[in-house]
């Protein structure tokens, strides 16, 4: 199995976990859109704990469970969390941004 790398990076106060790997994930829809978010969700604006991480991961190299625009919901110290798993169409590699096409997960809390 190839190296895994994850990366973990703040825009606007959302947390967003990436898996850049050779793995093959699930085909990339016809539109680089997202769905529009459900009311519900906000930015997350807690911190990051490293169980949430792995939580993220899990779900990114799952991608035949949690195909694009799935959004799976668990309790964090009293707080309910939700990963959508989106596109994600840069990550940062060694400090640089990198332009491509990431399956991503993105943290949200929900209102």
């Amino acid at each position: 199995m190839p190296p895994i790398v994850i990366i973990i990076a703040s825009l606007a106060g959302l947390f967003t976990i990436l898996l850049a790997s050779r793995v093959k994930a699930a085909p990339m829809p016809p539109s680089d859109k997202d769905a529009p978010l459900p009311p519900n969700l906000r930015p997350l604006a807690i911190p990051v704990t490293s169980a949430m991480q792995q939580w993220a991961k899990s779900i990114v190299a799952a991608p035949d469970k949690y195909p694009y625009g799935a959004i799976a919901l668990k309790s964090f110290s009293g707080s309910t969390i939700a990963a959508r798993v989106e596109h994600h169409l840069w990550t940062m590699k060694d400090g640089v941004k990198v332009a491509g096409h990431y399956r991503g997960v993105t943290l949200y809390s929900v209102a």
